[in-house]
């Protein structure tokens, strides 16, 4: 069986570019020659791009004109396939749907294929199972975050942005722009936890960095933040519920969460250890259990963490996150040097 394409979208918009050249200008960042099925019709798409390129149109002419002088018209299906194009009547205002259409066969059918290649490999000698089973669910994620938009724009737009946040926060003067981390001096000297920043916290070993960071996990958790969103052209408050990950390579899952229990309880982890509780400290245990239990906060304690597995793991939680209406604000790692 063929794999997946569109012929009649692929010819529609060659069409349409050929009707109106100004419609190349809505779709160059959308699709690529290689996005269509048929090569003939990649050859003439990509003509088509290298003609706009030197700032002539890509009229039926000049399209003939440059593939015969690049000994590429044969290829292209010659002259009468041009033509053809040409002469069909197009619909000029669907053309950003029909990029996005072929752009998204193309993906399938890469896909697609990988899958029978990966198919075909896990037939035979595939070593450490979950390491290929990481490296085939990386690989295969590929062709749908290549879906994402870019994330470019322009110099102006950025500092159009800049502008409209920059008075925003003025309004708000004395409030901080990021997450609290709940100490007020470290909130001056940081601005809060921003999102996309990456914070690495060193210290000797006991000095608490595991503590500061469970807290800061349930104090971003604890209660929605007020975040910035873009609403009918102006920016205006909103609150958001914030979702954190812990990666713990050095506890396990109940350990660290019996730390974080005591530590909000304010109840000393070793008497609890030991079994030199009062009833006074279980039932201050009992009151911070409730307090924090319901709050969207995961614990991944795989001692065998490696980057890539990292990556897919924090792409997982937070589409579990995406699920329950929570957006994923902060990741923990505790502590970088025990990955591998």
């Amino acid at each position: 069986a063929p794999l997946p394409h569109d012929e009649t979208r692929e010819c529609a918009l060659l069409s349409a570019i050929l009707s109106n050249a100004k419609s190349l200008d809505h779709v160059i960042d959308l699709v690529t020659p290689k996005d269509f099925y048929d090569p003939a019709r990649a050859i003439i798409f990509d003509a088509m791009l290298q003609i706009r390129a030197t700032g002539e149109q890509p009229s039926r002419a000049a399209l003939v004109s440059w593939l015969n002088d690049r000994g590429t018209l044969a290829h292209a299906g010659g002259p009468m396939a041009i033509a053809r194009l040409a002469y069909e009547v197009p619909v000029i205002g669907q053309v950003v749907e029909h990029a996005r259409h072929i752009a998204l066969k193309a993906r399938v059918r890469a896909f697609s294929l990988e899958s029978r290649a990966l198919s075909e490999e896990a037939k035979g000698d595939i070593g450490n199972a979950a390491e290929w089973l990481d490296k085939a669910t990386k690989q295969l994620r590929k062709h749908a975050d290549g879906l994402i938009p870019t994330n470019a724009i322009s110099l102006r737009n950025s500092l159009s942005e800049f502008f409209q946040q920059l008075n925003h926060d003025i309004d708000r003067r004395g409030q901080i722009s990021g997450y609290s981390t709940g100490l007020r001096e470290l909130d001056e000297l940081t601005a809060g936890w921003h999102g996309g920043d990456i914070t690495l916290i060193g210290g000797a070993t006991g000095f608490g960095k595991s503590a500061f960071a469970g807290c800061q996990a349930i104090n971003v958790a604890s209660v929605p933040q007020m975040e910035v969103a873009m609403y009918n052209g102006a920016y205006v408050d909103c609150e958001v519920p914030i979702g954190v990950v812990i990666f713990s390579l050095e506890m396990r899952h109940k350990k660290l969460s019996q730390r974080l229990c005591c530590g909000l309880a304010r109840v000393n982890y070793q008497d609890i250890r030991t079994g030199n509780g009062t009833s006074a400290d279980m039932q201050k245990l009992v009151g911070a259990s409730e307090m924090i239990s319901h709050l969207p906060i995961f614990i991944d304690d795989d001692p065998m963490l490696t980057m890539s597995r990292f990556e897919a793991k924090v792409a997982r939680i937070e589409g579990w996150f995406a699920a329950m209406g929570v957006r994923l604000g902060l990741v923990l790692l505790d502590y970088m040097q025990l990955v591998d």
